[in-house]
C-alpha cells in the first residue's frame, strides 16, 4: 500500500492560494466516525502516487506523523487551464463495510473480427460500477476482446470473470463491448461529401408563423374597413 504523508491545514478560504503557490494542495479527510479534517500535501508527491492508485486503490495516509489511516482518494478537482490538482478529498474507510465504486475497464487482446474482417470495436462502457470490501477492491478490471471473432459478437457483464469478493451493480445482460460492421464505400463517401443547401429551399424558423400572422392582421383590417 502506498504511503502519503500530509499535515494539518490551518489556512482556509481564499488564502489557500498561498499554499498552491508553495507547491501544496489543500485537501479534506473525512469518513464514518471522524470529524472532517483540513489537511495539505505536496503537489508533486500526490501526482506521483495518484498515477499508481487512482480512485480505486487503498492508500495509507499519515497525518502529522500519527498512526496511518486507510483511505481512498474520492475526488480530485483540477485547474481548468493548467490541469493540475487544486483540491483533494480523502475518505477514511471501514474495512468491514462494502463500498460502491466505478472501476475503470482495461481492454486487452486482439479481436479477429477487427484485424481480419475490418470490424469496429465499440466500447459501450469504460467503467464498471461494483461493490466490494475495501480489501477486495480491484484497481482495474481486464476485458479480453479475443472472444470477439465475428461481426455482431459482444461481451456482456455475465461474461466477465470478477475478482473474489467483487459484485457488479449492473444487469448481467448489459453490453460492455461489441463488434460493429465496417462502413461501406458508399457510406464513407456520404460522410465526405459536403451537404449543399439552396437558399430558397431552406425555411427560416419562424418565418412561416410570421407570414401567417401578417396575413391574419391584414384580413382583419380589411373586414374593419368594410363595416
Amino acid at each position: 500500500m502506498e504511503i502519503l504523508n500530509v499535515k494539518t491545514r490551518q489556512i482556509k478560504g481564499k488564502k489557500v492560494a498561498t499554499l498552491r503557490e508553495q507547491g501544496e494542495i489543500p485537501a479534506v479527510l473525512y469518513g464514518v466516525g471522524i470529524e472532517p479534517q483540513s489537511i495539505s500535501l505536496p503537489l508533486k508527491e500526490f501526482q506521483k502516487i495518484f498515477k499508481t492508485v487512482g480512485e480505486t486503490a487503498l492508500l495509507s495516509l499519515v497525518v502529522d506523523s500519527t498512526e496511518p489511516r486507510t483511505v481512498l482518494i474520492r475526488d480530485v478537482q483540477n485547474d481548468a487551464m493548467k490541469q493540475l490538482p487544486i483540491h483533494v478529498d480523502f475518505h477514511q474507510v471501514n474495512m468491514n463495510e462494502e463500498l460502491d465504486l466505478d472501476v475503470p475497464l482495461e481492454f486487452t487482446g486482439t479481436s479477429v473480427a477487427v484485424s481480419s474482417e475490418g470490424g469496429i470495436l465499440v466500447k459501450a462502457l469504460y467503467e464498471l460500477p461494483i461493490s466490494a470490501l475495501p480489501a477486495d477492491l480491484p484497481h482495474e478490471i481486464i476485458i479480453d476482446i479475443a472472444p470477439l471473432e465475428k461481426i455482431g459478437d459482444a461481451i456482456h457483464v455475465r461474461d466477465i470473470k470478477l475478482p473474489k469478493g467483487v459484485k457488479v451493480r449492473l444487469d448481467e445482460d448489459q453490453t460492455i463491448a461489441f463488434i460493429e460492421k465496417p462502413m461501406s464505400e458508399e457510406e464513407l463517401a456520404a460522410l465526405e461529401t459536403p451537404v449543399e443547401l439552396k437558399v430558397d429551399e431552406v425555411e427560416v424558423v419562424g418565418e412561416k408563423e410570421k407570414k401567417e400572422a401578417e396575413e391574419a392582421a391584414a384580413a382583419l383590417e380589411a373586414e374593419e374597413k368594410e363595416k
